[in-house]
């Protein structure tokens, strides 16, 4: 599934929660909900993130959304100009957890411009 940045920057729900401060680290980080509390482990990964994957074919954009420690990818965002992507995976250091690399500072500047963030 294709998603459009108008289509992102247009859903306030979307919008009002984007975390731009998560990592596929954050989110794959072991929490145990039996263990600890609960609303605050699910306040650590809640709403919804950007990653870069590289699994079908070039460096994707895709968008994820996370609610109560459970995780959706919901497709790729369209638009996105392939330098912006290319850097993420050819960083000599690039750490790829579960086929996903977190976004970089460039990437977030330039969706906060194009998102209105």
């Amino acid at each position: 599934m294709f998603i459009k940045l108008q289509d992102i920057r247009e859903n306030p729900n979307l919008i009002d929660n984007i975390r731009l401060d998560l990592t596929p680290e954050d989110i794959f980080k072991p929490r145990f909900s039996g263990h600890g509390d609960f609303e605050k482990q699910k306040a650590e990964t809640q709403g919804y993130f950007f990653y870069v994957e590289v699994i079908e074919k070039g460096p994707e954009l895709m968008l994820m959304k996370n609610v109560d420690l459970k995780s959706k990818t919901l497709g790729e965002v369209e638009g996105v100009p392939t330098e912006h992507l290319n850097r993420i995976i050819q960083v000599p250091d690039a750490k790829e957890v579960a086929g996903m690399f977190a976004i970089d500072e460039s990437l977030k500047g330039w969706l906060k411009g194009q998102l209105g963030l």
